[in-house]
């Protein structure tokens, strides 16, 4: 390129790079995936019987580690975010049969972790309550709980049934 007839300036092939940013001179900004250290969450419900929007107990594994044992609320860690990739449920009931929602509560506090409550909810599976036994399941979600938040898991809706397993799974980062 010549600037006012005295000057010659040749750029070729300059790349700049920021985090998580490509941008190339000829082509604009092309975005490349930030890399980030995760960290496995396996949050499980073992076998119970549950009632209609009821609150449920669970077990919170990170990577290899148990951190929490038969709770009703566990704390996302300051600093960090959880992401939801996952949930699945296996449920029966010989009651009325029906529709529920097995739900991701998020709140400020441990009290305040309820299905009655006024609280958030980061994600849903719908599912149906049946006379025999049955998996729902969604893979591919994707919901992000940040840190100092409180996670629970409930059943909203429906009527008393037997839940066989529960799991949302997702990672720390």
């Amino acid at each position: 390129m010549t600037v006012l007839g005295t000057q010659i300036v040749t750029v070729v092939g300059q790349h700049l790079f920021t985090t998580g940013l490509a941008t190339v001179a000829s082509t604009g900004a092309i975005v490349v995936p930030k890399d980030f250290a995760r960290q496995p969450v396996v949050i499980f419900c073992s076998s119970t019987v549950i009632g209609s929007s009821t609150t449920m107990l669970f077990t919170v594994y990170t990577g290899a580690t148990q951190v929490t044992v038969t709770t009703s609320a566990w704390p996302v860690p300051a600093g960090k975010v959880f992401r939801i990739m996952a949930m699945n449920i296996i449920a029966v009931s010989s009651a009325v049969l029906g529709q529920a929602n097995f739900v991701v509560l998020v709140g400020t506090a441990a009290v305040s972790i309820s299905v009655v409550a006024t609280v958030g909810i980061a994600a849903v599976l719908p599912f149906a309550l049946q006379a025999s036994t049955a998996p729902f399941a969604l893979g591919a979600y994707l919901a992000d709980v940040v840190g100092a938040t409180t996670v629970g898991l409930g059943m909203m809706g429906g009527t008393s049934c037997s839940i066989l397993g529960a799991v949302v799974a997702g990672f720390l980062f």
